[in-house]
This record gives structure tokens, sequence and C-alpha cells, in this order.
């Protein structure tokens, strides 16, 4: 007995601890080999002097990116907007109009930086805008193999517990006078805000459209804004990240986990079931509403549904309205809750209709199916 009981105690004890200092399992030098330095110099206006016009260069300006998959000799990276284009300022849009060059740095010389220069007429680097979001792809040829970033998609279970347990996050970036480079913040991510993940990690300048890792070493998002007053970092999640830029990602490029393929089928479900939905096929929606949860429980990110029309992904919330729509209240009643519980819904323009629909199946719960 006395045996068992102290058998009960250490066990209890190894779980408390490893509760409390969650293992690392991501190699911090890789994180830095994932992610590179931008470089941008700038011309300004012409200057007269007894000799002539002179043009003078602007400071340099430093900002990070991260290498996200690699194809046929090409890179594909990374990076905030406004580190490639520059900010927008007084109503003047941004643009790289007065770019003098631009120089992309890999860490501990991986392959030779790329520097192009204006006034040589290079085109080394093709630069795609999404401007809305700051965010730009940069696709670079680079016959070397470098490593990628691999996705993560834990944000999604982090925010259901933020503020409960602390879910470790890594900011890769610099220096805004490119000093300290590839230096590694550590932080926890808060929550959402305007669209944005909140962390932690002591960010500045420098890391603009650098990284953010999870715990594993996963890419959770890019580094954008950096919060004067609280000094928290602002990121674009990534799920945002890859709906933005999927037209010009070719397939293949970015390898895929056992994760992120059942992530895909749950979509590509949920795709289907929306179609039934939108003509009032309720019995049709059901089973691949239920067969997306199976694979992908947690409600949000973003899912493509044809042209450039976007959804955020829903399954519990329309797996609740086929159920009301059947009259089958008490299951219809408990879907809503966990879509609700869960978060997402409350952001999108559905979630009036689900407040609506879950009192009515709360108050008809003991009706009779009509189905």
């Amino acid at each position: 007995m006395i045996h068992s009981r102290c058998l009960a105690l250490a066990l209890s004890t190894i779980l408390f601890i490893l509760s409390v200092v969650p293992a690392r399992a991501a190699d911090p030098d890789l994180l830095k080999r994932q992610t590179v330095q931008i470089k941008v110099v700038r011309e300004k206006a012409s200057t007269e002097s007894a000799s002539g016009a002179v043009q003078e260069n602007s400071p340099p300006e430093f900002g990070s990116g991260v290498i996200l998959c690699q194809k046929d000799g090409l890179a594909y990276l990374l990076t905030a907007h406004h580190v490639l284009f520059g900010k927008s300022e007084n109503g003047k849009r941004a643009s790289r109009r007065d770019v003098k060059t631009t120089e992309i740095r890999f860490f501990n010389d991986l392959a030779p930086k790329i520097l192009e220069d204006r006034d040589k007429d290079e085109d080394l680097i093709t630069p795609y805008a999404v401007q809305s979001k700051d965010l730009a792809l940069l696709v670079v040829s680079m016959p070397q193999e470098l490593p990628s970033a691999g996705i993560s998609h834990a944000p999604l279970q982090a925010e259901l517990s933020a503020g409960r347990h602390a879910f470790p996050v890594t900011a890769v970036g610099g220096d805004k006078a490119g000093l300290k480079v590839w230096d590694e913040r550590r932080g926890e991510l808060k929550g959402r805000e305007d669209n944005l993940l909140v962390h932690s990690a002591p960010i500045q300048e420098g890391f603009s459209g650098g990284p953010l890792f999870d715990d594993a070493g996963g890419l959770i998002g890019l580094n954008i804004q950096i919060s004067q007053d609280t000094a928290e970092g602002r990121t674009l999640p990534i799920e945002d990240v890859l709906a933005s830029i999927q037209t010009w990602i070719p397939a293949g490029c970015i390898e895929r986990s056992t994760e992120d393929t059942s992530q895909s089928d749950a979509f590509e479900l949920y795709t289907r079931a929306v179609r039934e939905i939108s003509l009032s096929r309720w019995d049709a929606a059901i089973p691949l509403l239920q067969e997306a949860i199976e694979k992908k429980n947690l409600e949000g990110g973003s899912v493509h549904l044809q042209g450039m029309r976007y959804t955020v992904y829903l399954p519990h919330y329309h797996l609740g309205l086929a159920l009301y729509k059947l009259g089958k209240f008490q299951k219809a009643y408990r879907e809503f809750s966990v879509s609700e519980i869960q978060g997402k819904v409350k952001d999108d323009k559905r979630y009036r209709k689900l407040v609506k629909y879950k009192k009515n199946a709360y108050a008809k719960r003991n009706e009779k199916s009509t189905s």
C-alpha cells in the first residue's frame, strides 16, 4: 500500500513538473536560418549646390522576413509590405519608385546575399503586394537549398485558452539600425485584436515582417505592428497570410504535415457543405459537416469558395443551422453553443443569426423532430 502511494505521488509530481515546464522542441538556430534580413536604401529628392544637382540617399531601413518554401530554383519569402514599399504618409501611397537598392541577407551566409540595384537595371526580386494586409511575397532565384518554415495551426487552440494557460512564442528579427540581426525574443500569445494575434515578445522596429514561431517551431504569422503603449507585438496570422498569397505559390511548394492535410480535407468538405446549404439541402450538408468536424473541430481559418470569395470555417454553426432547419432543435442548440463557446463566429456577420436561432432552438428543444 505504501509502495503504491509513493509511486502515485512520484507520478503526480512528474506530471506537475511537465505541466509547468513545457518541453521546447524548436531549435533556435533553425528558426534563425529560416529568417532573412532585408535592407532598403531610398533616394532623397535632389538638392541644388554650386556644382549642380546632388542626389542623396536616405539612411538604410531594416526589416525581416521568413523563407516560406522553395521550388524549381525559386525561393518564396514573406515580409511586411511596409518593409519593402515604405509606409504611406500624409495620404501618399507607398511605392518602390524611390528605392535605390534592396538587399536580402541569409543567416550565417547560408546563401549569397541578393542585392538589387536600380541603377544597374537589375530585376532580381519579384514582389507581390497585399497592401491591405501589410503583406508582401518576394520571389527570388535560389539554387541553394534553404530551410523553409513549417506552418503551424496552433493559434486556433491557443486563443481558446488565452488568459488561462501560457502559450510560448518566439519572434526572430533585428534592430532598426541593422546592428543586431537574427535576434531571438520570447513571450506568450495573449489573444486576438483587430484580426491580429497579440503577443508579449519584446520586439522592435527591425522585427517588422519577421516570423513568429510557436514552441515547436511552427510558423504562426508575421510581425507587422508594435504597440508603443504596451510594447506588445501584433502578428498577421498565418492562415490570413496563406489565403492572401495562395494564387502566387506553386502547387506542392509548401509541404503539408498530417495536421495540414487534415485541415485541407476539412476545408474541402466544408466548401461542399456550404454549397448544399445555399441550396437548402440540409440532409446532404449534415454528413459533410460532421466529417469536417472530425478532421478539424476548432472553428476559424479562411476557406476559399470560388473566384475571389472566401469564408470563415464555421462547421458547428452551419451544422446547427442544418439541424435547426430540419426541426432537430436539441442537437441544433448544442452545435450553436459549441460555435459560440469557440468564439470565432462572434467576429462574423452570422453571429446575429446564431443568437436568434440558438434562442429559438432552446425554446423548442423538447419538440419532436419534423423529419
